[in-house]
């Protein structure tokens, strides 16, 4: 398990932030996304500013994809769905698309006919970051192309899916690299408890430029350069 090349998928500006004051970086765009690329041990990075929402964390995945990279990172602020708080820092183990409905055909909730629907985390690429980081929370993260904000539907995602986290692009991503045979991790901070309050929390948590989640990806990013 070592990749030359990784993808780093950030949907919003401020998440995107740090990347931009890295030393030693090349900033381009990268059909129509803002790219940048740097160097970590051994390892190419290359970082895109997808925007928020499922279709442009798809496209920046398909991008990167034939791009060359090897292994996907979404990586951003999260509302806390279950057993995970506002701050505290969440890797997927899986992911699943919460707005996806076809329940009055007869399928399940989120359920796509005839193709994978639940799309599994890498382990192994798990497993690093949790090494670097104990207290990180693991679970299921959702993905929908809504900001939840609502107790009810929070409380649904939990009961439906167990998930631990909702967010706008990951699943997405985990979709593009499952049919890409392409691996993927998600880590995401929490930023607001998806609940009524939570526009309010999020509004606050978003005008700080946190350098703390891209340095956590970097970090690892650096221990997966290492590992043979």
């Amino acid at each position: 398990m070592k990749y030359s090349k990784i993808g780093i998928v950030v949907a919003d500006g401020c998440e995107f932030e740090p990347l931009r004051h890295l030393e030693n970086t090349e900033k381009s765009v990268l059909q129509g996304m803002e790219c940048i690329r740097f160097s970590v041990g051994h390892t190419e990075v290359c970082a895109l500013l997808c925007g928020i929402g499922k279709v442009n964390a798809a496209a920046a995945a398909a991008f990167l994809v034939c791009d060359g990279a090897q292994l996907l990172i979404s990586t951003g602020w999260s509302g806390g769905i279950h057993g995970i708080s506002k701050g505290m820092t969440a890797v997927a183990t899986r992911f699943l698309e919460h707005d996806f409905d076809l329940t009055p055909l007869g399928y399940e909730p989120a359920q796509k006919p005839d193709q994978q629907w639940i799309y599994d985390a890498d382990s192994e690429v798990n497993a690093v970051f949790k090494r670097l980081y104990p207290d990180l929370r693991e679970g299921t993260m959702v993905s929908g192309d809504c900001f939840v904000c609502d107790d009810k539907l929070r409380n649904e995602l939990s009961e439906k899916y167990g998930a631990i986290s909702c967010d706008m692009e990951s699943a997405a991503v985990a979709s593009v690299g499952f049919k890409s045979n392409v691996p993927v991790v998600a880590l995401r901070r929490i930023s607001d408890d998806a609940g009524d309050s939570a526009n309010e929390m999020y509004t606050a948590a978003s005008k700080i430029y946190e350098t703390a989640m891209i340095d956590m990806v970097l970090t690892a990013v650096s221990a997966l350069s290492e590992v043979e």
